[in-house]
């Protein structure tokens, strides 16, 4: 209708995989807006080598938002206990959606508080790499903070009573 449209409930497709093509005047694929959720996931902390055992989290919040091909996410995850640790270098598993496995590519992850970690273990930042539902945590090189952050974060380090408040944003396969 030429001048617009006022509706008064939610538009409903009769068949998957339809969409609203937005701000354009000609239909293409890549202007079609057909994928849209919300939702909570399970995420949990893990090793590279083996996952804790005995797991108990005082605090586990975590949310996404996923748009077209890309996914929001955050996380508060704060472990009360474990009886056997992570193992190789300590992850933030459980990412709602498989990363993109295209080549050169990596997804956002930021750690924006971090407590309860050895002094040379605290993560600072990571990444989530190719074809995969986890992120690897990363911190300082060494202990000048000139060296970089280069260095995955040591599972064996972790006691059980970490804390991180994480978000990020990646491509899906």
């Amino acid at each position: 209708k030429d001048g617009g449209a006022t509706l008064t409930d939610n538009i409903t497709f009769s068949a998957s995989g339809k969409g609203v093509h937005l701000g354009v005047t000609s239909a293409t694929a890549s202007n079609l807006l057909d994928d849209y959720e919300e939702g909570t996931f399970d995420g949990a902390y893990s090793g590279s080598s083996g996952s804790p055992s005995g797991v108990s989290y005082t605090h586990r919040e975590n949310h996404y938002t996923k748009i077209g091909d890309t996914v929001y996410f955050s996380g508060y995850l704060q472990s009360g206990s474990w009886s056997s640790g992570p193992s190789g270098h300590l992850l933030f598993a459980g990412l709602p959606f498989t990363a993109s496995s295209a080549s050169n590519y990596f997804g956002m992850f930021n750690v924006h508080y971090s407590g309860n970690f050895n002094s040379t273990d605290a993560p600072q930042t990571g990444y989530i790499p190719q074809g995969q539902t986890y992120a690897n945590f990363i911190t300082n090189a060494g202990s000048d903070s000139r060296s970089g952050r280069t260095q995955t974060v040591s599972a064996s380090n972790s006691s059980g009573n970490e804390i991180v408040v994480v978000s990020g944003f990646y491509k899906v396969a």
